[in-house]
């Protein structure tokens, strides 16, 4: 739902053709909504479908899109779990001074690792994407799956840092989030937004980082004295 603080209707602008398209999963062949499709899942005419998205789409109608657009509560459930599991690790890495677990290090999750914020232009929105900072061909291939671009993107120490910055990313853009139909997109589909969604770069969210690791301590040099002329 729309907050009073919300400066911007992400549904505005010519952007509700696309929220209707993945809200009843009616892409039509010139990559707008089918109209026909969604005026029969809502018992209206095609025409009517046609003026939502030249105006508005009618206050009372807000609640059922966003009901099939936004994540479902399991999905943000997951996304809660999986930004306490990270928050958890980092504390007992660099707040309690903790080993960490070998199934880690195995996994490589404490090997540097790069968040990306990458746009599928073909569906007008953008996911967010982590993969090994020093990935190969294939960690790039995935980064930028289904052909997407990278718009931005950050490295982070370990995987646990780059997943609390892709929670507080989803956060942030929540009122602009959209969940792309299975087919669509090979990763990422359920934690898409649209594309126009204003957000700070990723280099904020390292900068903000509630766990970090701490900052290497500078040698100190001892201070030559003048040698003695006696």
């Amino acid at each position: 739902m729309l907050t009073p603080t919300d400066p911007v209707d992400p549904w505005a602008d010519g952007r509700l053709h696309l929220v209707l398209a993945y809200a009843f999963d009616a892409h039509g062949r010139d990559g707008r909504v089918n109209a026909n499709q969604v005026a029969e899942q809502l018992h209206v005419s095609p025409s009517t479908v046609r003026r939502w998205v030249r105006n508005a789409l009618p206050a009372k109608r807000r609640t059922l899109v966003e009901e099939r657009i936004l994540p479902a509560e399991t999905a943000v459930a997951f996304e809660a779990k999986e930004y306490t599991f990270a928050a958890a690790a980092l504390e007992d890495i660099y707040g309690r001074g903790l080993p960490p677990e070998d199934y880690w290090r195995e996994q490589g999750w404490l090997d540097s690792h790069v968040l990306a914020v990458v746009e599928l232009r073909r569906l007008g929105v953008c996911v967010p994407r982590i993969g090994l900072a020093n990935g190969d061909a294939k960690t790039q291939a995935r980064l930028r799956a289904d052909g997407g671009v990278i718009l931005d993107q950050q490295v982070f120490p370990n995987r646990f840092a780059a997943q609390i910055a892709k929670g507080q990313v989803l956060t942030d853009v929540h009122a602009w989030r959209v969940v792309v139909p299975p087919g669509y997109a090979s990763r990422g589909r359920t934690e898409a937004w649209l594309a126009a969604a204003p957000r700070p770069p990723l280099s904020t969210y390292f900068d903000n980082a509630p766990v970090k690791p701490p900052a290497p301590k500078r040698r100190r040099t001892a201070k030559r004295g003048r040698r003695s002329t006696v």
